[in-house]
């Protein structure tokens, strides 16, 4: 039981320090021409439309994301495994 705390906070002091990083997000340039439309293959196009929006980070870190499925899937191997073990020697015969 204490393995299971002890990983248990381990990987919630992980989550903890992870939080606190900010990323670094790349910047496309945006060196539009003042021309308001452009003929294009497609048509008419606006040059401003040519570069993708911006990405917002996202809320939670997928480090975060991946350290609960660690949690989850050990927290169930623990409660799978909390049979006694007079049941295991009588199933394994």
């Amino acid at each position: 039981m204490r393995l299971i705390l002890g990983i248990v906070l381990f990987l919630l002091g992980i989550g903890s320090v992870s939080c606190q990083f900010e990323g670094v997000t790349a910047e496309s340039p945006r060196e539009v021409h003042q021309v308001k439309w452009v003929r294009t293959v497609d048509g008419w196009e606006r040059p401003a439309e040519w570069f993708p929006a911006p990405v917002e980070p996202p809320r939670l870190h997928p480090v975060v994301v991946s350290l609960i499925q660690g949690l989850v899937s050990v927290l169930a191997l623990a409660a799978c495994d909390s049979a006694p073990a007079t049941d295991r020697r009588r199933t394994a015969r």
